[in-house]
């Protein structure tokens, strides 16, 4: 079975979400006691989406 990241995840939901609910879902993804990924992740997966449609 094929999965995705939660930051793979986020990024596809994006698409069909609010701006209010992505940004809820993207503020789970980073505030937690264990994080599912880092700002560090979050910006260096963005700054590669640069550019493209969607």
């Amino acid at each position: 079975m094929a999965c995705t990241s939660p930051l793979r995840t986020w990024f596809d939901l994006t698409g069909i979400l609010s701006l209010d609910e992505a940004v809820v879902a993207g503020d789970f993804l980073l505030r937690r006691r264990n994080p599912f990924i880092t700002i560090g992740e979050l910006n260096a997966y963005l700054d590669g989406k640069r550019g493209r449609p969607g």
